[in-house]
């Protein structure tokens, strides 16, 4: 996959279709402000800007991720030897001896997986506190050794998480070494995704009892800036699986969602992103339903900028010109606009309709009726089923208030039947 191009605009992701199609930019350039969508905040509610990939940028997150390391390397040397742990009468200790001193790989990948089952253990946590350092040191080792086995670094990446969790509160400096591992140029793509995933079993550990409210501004920091950047599907998907953990942390989320938001819907809709990684992000986009209510008013603003986007599209259809966009790209645009309209209104279907939307609602169901016509006589079928689900959760979200254009509906409904 090549890397994400730098953003022209740190102010405002993408122009939306409407105007900047009518310039008569290239589909390049489309493909380009897609992946920074529709940005409407200089800043989240921490303060923070957020900005494309610069060479300032990149090299300011490269020095912090350098002074983490540095700061991490000196506490390591005052802290206790792993070999310290291997006198200690537990059998927490017996066993991350045989995890990282045992020739056998599989008996180390045994070890590892009964590590994770003892970890949290009355006995075992307060060995692992105070030995998390060296044994944090000692896992890191695993993961980067390319003699090590894939299912060994798999098990012992999910040690490292409940190390993590096991630190509680105080955990920040394991969360800052981890989190500058996974940023690190030097550390390959594989070993990189082992640390991300270290994080995302400590956030999943803690989903219950939220030990690590203190420390989700620091992980959403460091996270988001990393998935603006991100070059890499299987780096994509872990970080996107991190912000998904941090959902629990309403103190914290909360003022990052517009601007996550952002950044997953500018990913969900470059159309050189993997399924795979596109799947993770809508299955994200919907666990924000209760941050889809609270924010009802941004959510509807993203409703309305996505039907304008539609009505350009079908516009750019009866363009004649080389950069007007083509029948085969609306087939790939149209579905993904309606992909993630759908994705919002259920986000809705928890905040009760007020009569003050009802009328804007039907106006957009009006709206999409006629992109859809459109699409339906240039015999773009992907097109019209796209707009057709869009109509559906409409409906499904209204229901009796959707009543009044019910005949709008059956007629469009109808003429679709008739032009197969």
């Amino acid at each position: 996959m090549s890397a994400r191009p730098p953003s022209t605009n740190s102010s405002k992701r993408n122009p939306r279709p409407s105007t900047h199609r009518r310039q008569g930019e290239s589909s390049n350039s489309q493909n380009h402000d897609d992946r920074k969508y529709h940005k409407r905040h200089d800043s989240d509610g921490d303060g923070h800007l957020s900005h494309g990939r610069n060479t300032s940028r990149y090299q300011g997150r490269q020095q912090y991720i350098a002074k983490d390391y540095q700061s991490n390397q000196s506490a390591s040397r005052i802290a206790p030897s792993v070999n310290a742990i291997f006198y200690q009468s537990t059998e927490i200790s017996q066993i991350l001896k045989t995890i990282v001193s045992n020739d056998d790989q599989q008996y180390r990948k045994t070890a590892a997986i009964e590590f994770q089952q003892r970890c949290l253990l009355a006995e075992s946590i307060e060995v692992t506190r105070k030995y998390a350092t060296a044994i944090t040191t000692a896992f890191e080792d695993i993961l980067i050794n390319q003699n090590n086995s894939d299912e060994l670094k798999q098990e012992t990446s999910l040690c490292l998480g409940y190390v993590g969790k096991a630190l509680g509160r105080d955990g920040q400096m394991f969360f800052n070494k981890i989190l500058s591992k996974a940023g690190d140029e030097n550390v390959t793509r594989q070993v990189k995704i082992y640390f991300l995933q270290a994080i995302i079993k400590a956030l999943q550990l803690d989903a219950m009892e939220q030990v690590f409210q203190p420390l989700a501004a620091v992980i959403m920091n460091k996270t988001r800036d990393y998935l603006e950047s991100a070059d890499d599907s299987g780096v994509l998907v872990c970080l996107v699986q991190i912000i998904d953990g941090l959902k629990h942390y309403n103190h914290i989320f909360k003022n990052h969602f517009k601007n996550i938001v952002d950044i997953l819907i500018g990913w969900l809709l470059d159309n050189s992103q993997p399924s795979i990684v596109k799947k993770c992000i809508k299955d994200t986009l919907i666990n924000f339903r209760t941050y889809w209510s609270l924010e009802a008013s941004f959510s509807l603003t993203l409703l309305e900028q996505f039907i304008e986007d539609m009505e350009a599209y079908t516009k750019e259809l009866n363009k004649k010109d080389e950069n007007s966009m083509t029948g085969s790209e609306l087939l790939i645009k149209v579905p993904a606009l309606c992909s993630v309209f759908s994705i919002i209104v259920q986000g809705l279907h928890e905040t009760p309709i007020l009569l003050t939307q009802v009328a804007h609602f039907k106006k957009l169901a009006s709206r999409i009726i006629q992109c859809g016509n459109i699409y339906q006589k240039r015999s773009l079928q992907v097109c019209c089923l796209a707009t057709n689900n869009c109509i559906t959760v409409l409906a499904d979200y209204q229901q009796k208030h959707f009543a009044s254009i019910c005949g709008t509906i059956l007629d469009y409904g109808v003429d679709q039947l008739q032009s197969l």
